[in-house]
């Protein structure tokens, strides 16, 4: 029978070790903005996150699809607005938008501008897609675009938060995606945001996880025998 030894390696650096030993680890095709706090005006009468948006570059550069649902909203509510940001260092003017369909209609106009369309309460954003204040994009309803015009295009492109609404920083905060919702409980709006972009965790690190539990596992019986 093998003999055991006393001092194995550290788990730590036993980690380490392996983690110069594999290549590393894709970054994740998709980004996801929920939309589930409220800066502005009147809550949604729904369950938040009252919207969606999800962008997805299929894990390459240069075409990234922006699905935006509003399945959070209830029926007579709709978006007027959806707002978001760009790469500083990427160039806004070279973003071309084109209209893929689904069960909501394409928007009134898409615009770009660095810093230049403020969402009511702070933030200033980069992007808006602009849809009929009465009607529209309605809740329930899905829009999806296809965004090009830049080679390194990817979903984490837009992964970044709002500039300032105000000179002092004084407002609720930056944000990383808003939207204006209208018709909320009859005839008023609110303005509301997503804090934080979801990247979804690669399956690869989800193996090494596991790998490393079983590892300290085995140490832990091993302590004990």
């Amino acid at each position: 029978m093998m003999k055991l030894l006393k001092n194995p390696v550290p788990i730590a650096i036993f980690a380490g070790l392996l983690a110069l030993c594999i290549p590393p680890f894709t970054q994740a095709a998709t980004v996801t903005f929920n939309y589930d706090t409220l800066i502005s005006g009147s809550t949604p009468a729904g369950t938040s996150p009252w919207i969606t948006a999800t962008f997805d570059d299929g894990g390459t550069s240069g075409t990234v699809t922006l699905t935006m649902s509003a399945s959070g909203l209830v029926p007579s509510e709709n978006i007027s607005g959806m707002y978001f940001n760009l790469n500083p260092a990427l160039n806004l003017s070279s973003l071309s938008f084109s209209y893929l369909g689904t069960t909501g209609p394409a928007a009134t106009s898409v615009q770009v501008g660095t810093d230049s369309y403020k969402a009511d309460g702070d933030g200033k954003y980069d992007i808006l897609f602009n849809f009929p204040t009465g009607s529209g994009f309605d809740a329930g309803e899905t829009v999806k675009y296809q965004i090009t015009g830049i080679s390194s295009l990817t979903a984490q492109s837009f992964n970044f938060l709002s500039a300032c609404g105000n000179p002092s920083c004084s407002g609720p905060g930056s944000f990383y995606a808003a939207a204006h919702v209208q018709n909320i409980n009859g005839y008023n709006s609110g303005w509301i945001a997503s804090n934080a972009g979801v990247v979804p965790i690669p399956a690869a690190v989800w193996l090494f996880g596991s790998g490393l539990l079983g590892l300290v596992g085995i140490a832990r019986r091993k302590k004990n025998v």
